[in-house]
């Protein structure tokens, strides 16, 4: 079941979960498939060949997720829940987010909260009335729902969906689903999901797991680092940038290409670092 990250309720959407593990314990729990004949039937896993996207993606992964978790925190603030929106659409401002939150106006869904966060100040504005959706954030909004109602979870936790806009000659939309367990020292390091949509916010083109269960961690006060398992990929993935920022934590990916050290958006394999030392 798949479950919206939303303030200190849950919305419930439509969905099977594949699995849930979770370790009570501080450590490692290594479970992504090595090999693509172990993979469950129905489940593509998402593969990169390009390093700068990883690294270029996974910020602009990890800066969209946050700026909706510090949006949260803001709208609590003022008093978001008597608002009752149903979620909300992220866009950039220049060096800045904006995270409006939207809800159900009579002649659609609209904006009732803007939060604007840049790296010297974050603002709240309640919007009174409420505002119709520009045309950006009507798309945004519509790939998000689309992609609520029809991908299953793999991970019993609420989920942020992040959607990005087409990118250079790409007219498709990428959402990438985020578990967001409610305890802060628990990481999710697989059930992530990335997910394609047309234009038009219509239909699912694709829906490629970054892992085929999920793992979550119980990290200790004092880990700094985490070991994992992306053997069937070729290189790390940005979903290891956002849990590296996320968690300020640096990760030790195994994948067929060598182990790398991913610490924030540097991502670097260990033998190249070690044949240029």
């Amino acid at each position: 079941m798949l479950r919206l990250l939303f303030l200190s309720s849950l919305l419930l959407f439509a969905g099977d979960v594949r699995s849930v593990e979770e370790s009570a314990a501080p450590g490692i729990r290594n479970g992504d498939t090595p090999a693509d004949e172990t993979t469950p039937a129905g489940v593509v896993l998402a593969r990169n060949d390009d390093l700068a996207f990883v690294r270029r993606r996974g910020v602009e992964l990890y800066e969209r997720h946050q700026a909706a978790l510090v949006a949260l925190d803001a709208a609590r603030e003022v008093g978001l829940a008597d608002i009752a929106p149903a979620g909300w659409v992220t866009e950039r401002e220049g060096d800045a987010l904006r995270v409006r939150f939207v809800g159900d106006c009579a002649e659609g869904p609209c904006g009732v909260l803007d939060v604007r966060i840049d790296s010297a100040q974050l603002a709240a504005e309640a919007l009174y009335p409420p505002v119709p959706l520009t045309a950006f954030e009507s798309a945004a909004w519509r790939v998000k729902q689309l992609v609520y109602a029809r991908q299953d979870a793999t991970c019993d936790v609420p989920y942020n969906a992040v959607a990005l806009p087409p990118e250079g000659a790409e007219r498709n939309w990428t959402v990438y689903l985020v578990p967001q367990p409610a305890e802060a020292d628990v990481v999710a390091i697989s059930g992530h999901v990335r997910v394609t949509v047309d234009p038009s916010g219509a239909a699912v083109l694709a829906a490629e797991d970054f892992s085929v269960n999920c793992i979550l961690v119980r990290r200790a006060p004092e880990q700094s680092q985490i070991a994992i398992d992306h053997g069937w990929a070729s290189m790390p993935a940005e979903i290891h940038v956002l849990n590296s920022l996320l968690h300020q934590l640096v990760f030790f990916v195994g994948t067929a290409g060598g182990v790398f050290r991913v610490n924030g958006d540097v991502v670097e394999r260990l033998a190249d670092v070690e044949a240029g030392s």
